[in-house]
């Protein structure tokens, strides 16, 4: 699985490092940016599978750096990785622009697992690459819920600790 991080934060981005070789990531397969626009160089240069991406960074912040990920139809998973206390709005406001999770700082060495484990099972589709949609994302077995019925749009999206749904903000 080809990741990557983008903080403008040097040490965050070692911590990153390390949660995803805990959840058993080749670090070969790791690479880094700085600012968001540094990630959209390295999107625009070769496939990646996931983006953890911080929150506030220079010249291009992650909720900007998703929007253009998007608009420009980038096939990639996306986690942005924020300060808990910068409110549940925010979180709700990814989702729609199509995060496919939350994970919030400080992060656990579980956070990442279940977050990779969880992005290893996304089933891309068509409709992923819109802007208001987030991929589905396969539950893990103690966070299994009954589906919802065939004519409801549920979108359920990862976040440490569980799933969110977006059915449930909108």
């Amino acid at each position: 699985m080809r990741i990557l991080v983008v903080d403008d934060n040097i040490a965050v981005r070692s911590i990153v490092k390390r949660g995803l070789r805990s959840a058993g990531i080749d670090l070969s397969d790791v690479a880094e940016a700085g600012t968001g626009l540094e990630a959209l160089h390295c999107l625009r240069a070769r496939p990646f599978d996931l983006v953890l991406s911080d929150l506030n960074m220079p010249q291009l912040n992650g909720l900007e750096l998703l929007a253009v990920i998007r608009q420009e139809a980038i096939p990639v998973a996306f986690g942005l990785l924020t300060v808990e206390c910068e409110g549940d709005g925010l979180r709700e406001d990814a989702l729609r622009a199509g995060a496919n999770f939350v994970m919030a700082k400080p992060f656990t060495m579980d956070h990442f697992r279940e977050a990779i484990a969880s992005v290893r099972r996304l089933r891309l589709d068509p409709a992923w690459l819109g802007p208001s949609s987030s991929a589905r994302l396969e539950e893990p077995s103690r966070f299994r819920r009954p589906a919802p019925p065939a004519e409801t749009d549920a979108r359920d999206a990862f976040v440490p600790g569980g799933f969110a749904s977006l059915d449930d903000v909108t």
